[in-house]
């Protein structure tokens, strides 16, 4: 079902692409989404500069995590605490068994590649807050015995 979703929004983006004669120009993820598009020979305002720069940011982020993450980066971001009893299991996302190149993130084009990334770093950022909720609850439980034991 989330295949039909993906391919029905990429047909719907380039359709409208087509629609508008700019199929062979790049658009960012919210232009796609919000169909607008800065009008040439104008000067571009700054909330249009503003989302230029943090999408470049964030393909720059994810690149430098993703390449950091599988060289084993002990200064990588995506990194969890010795002290985690889940840093040692395997992440659970399905795109972890897909071959890579090495360096295949430092010029990433495509929209679906982008999104594949976004998702995957999306899915990791989930799997480390479950780990830290998971982590508070415990220590809460520990924390709410010791005060029964106490009284």
């Amino acid at each position: 079902m989330r295949d039909e979703d993906d391919n029905l929004l990429q047909f719907a983006i380039q359709q409208s692409l087509l629609d508008a004669g700019t199929e062979s120009d790049q658009v960012t993820i919210w232009e796609a989404l919000t169909n607008s598009r800065p009008v040439s020979g104008h000067i571009q305002s700054p909330l249009y500069e503003d989302d230029s720069q943090l999408e470049r940011a964030i393909q720059e982020s994810m690149s430098i995590s993703l390449a950091g993450g599988e060289e084993g980066d002990p200064a990588s971001p995506l990194s969890v605490s010795p002290s985690d009893p889940g840093a040692n299991s395997p992440p659970s996302y399905s795109s972890v068994a897909e071959p890579r190149m090495p360096g295949a993130f430092s010029a990433v084009n495509s929209f679906d590649e982008q999104l594949r990334i976004a998702m995957e770093l999306s899915c990791r950022e989930q799997e480390k807050m479950d780990r830290v909720r998971q982590q508070e609850a415990e220590e809460l439980e520990r924390i709410l015995q010791l005060s029964l034991l106490e009284k």
